[in-house]
């Protein structure tokens, strides 16, 4: 399975709008520090796995919003002032994917 996710490709747009979510989670007052690299090919792994699993050899951009809280949430690390306010990790990356801007329709 891991390898037939691997050959599901990603187009440009779609590569664009899991970087610019990464980026977005740096930029964020109540994070420290956000997501990393790492947890970008994390998502691009999952994204194709999710495609793959659903029949399909292409990602979309409903792919990402799926597999972003799972992804993205617990690689978060939050500042102190935003734990004490019990700000929650999967609430600010609920609020990423509302304010990033979404690709239009794309096909591999």
């Amino acid at each position: 399975m891991i390898e037939l996710a691997s050959r599901v490709p990603v187009v440009p747009a779609i590569h664009d709008y899991i970087v610019r979510l990464y980026d977005a989670s740096r930029q964020l007052p109540e994070v420290r520090l956000g997501v990393s690299a790492r947890g970008a090919v994390a998502m691009m792994l999952s994204v194709r796995a999710l495609a793959l699993s659903q029949g399909r050899d292409f990602v979309n951009a409903d792919d990402v919003k799926v597999v972003a809280r799972s992804v993205m949430s617990h690689r978060l690390l939050l500042t102190p002032e935003s734990e004490l306010r019990r700000i929650e990790p999967d609430d600010l990356v609920s609020a990423l994917v509302q304010a990033v801007d979404v690709p239009g329709v794309v096909r591999s």
